[in-house]
């Protein structure tokens, strides 16, 4: 078995990260999955500040970048945007949602992903927090797939002018 484990990022992993994001939105096109698809998001600002401010979360697999995340913790602009929601709100701005997760096409059918959400929960636990959010396109199944076999359930709908996903939500 492989060396796998979850770190934060850092300006040395960019290139790796990059890469990994373009070889998603390629893959996320290849499926006709209307995500990713514009050069607004993701994009290089947006990565790299997320790794300055400490937000940007890499897996590490036999010492090479696997796997990419953004966690953020506390309100997410993203929620705001939720309909049909039953999310159980009992802690508040205390949790934390997960964001642009993404596996290395050179790791393609190792099962990181599952890996990369364990490490994830993991996080959040010695963090002390329990409540756990994600959002995938509509239209993704296959990431749709991975967060409802780790344990997520589907809690309503966030509607933006140019994305509609369904809200996940994890308590631990």
């Amino acid at each position: 078995m492989a060396l796998t484990y979850l770190r934060r990022a850092n300006m040395d992993d960019f290139d790796a990260i990059w890469e990994i994001v373009q070889s998603a939105r390629e893959f996320l096109s290849e499926q006709n999955i209307d995500q990713w698809q514009t050069p607004d998001y993701p994009n290089k600002k947006v990565i790299t500040d997320l790794i300055k401010q400490d937000m940007y979360y890499v897996l590490v697999t036999d010492g090479q970048v696997s796997g990419t995340a953004y966690i953020k913790l506390g309100h997410d602009v993203n929620y705001d945007y939720l309909t049909e929601s039953t999310l159980d709100t009992r802690y508040g701005d205390q949790h934390m949602t997960i964001h642009m997760i993404a596996v290395s096409d050179k790791f393609r059918g190792r099962k990181l992903s599952s890996y990369l959400m364990s490490d994830i929960i993991t996080l959040a636990k010695a963090h002390d927090l329990h409540d756990i959010r994600i959002d995938t396109h509509v239209d993704n199944k296959i990431m749709q797939h991975t967060i409802e076999t780790t344990g997520f359930t589907k809690h309503g709908i966030i509607k933006q002018p140019e994305y509609t996903g369904y809200a996940y939500q994890l308590i631990i």
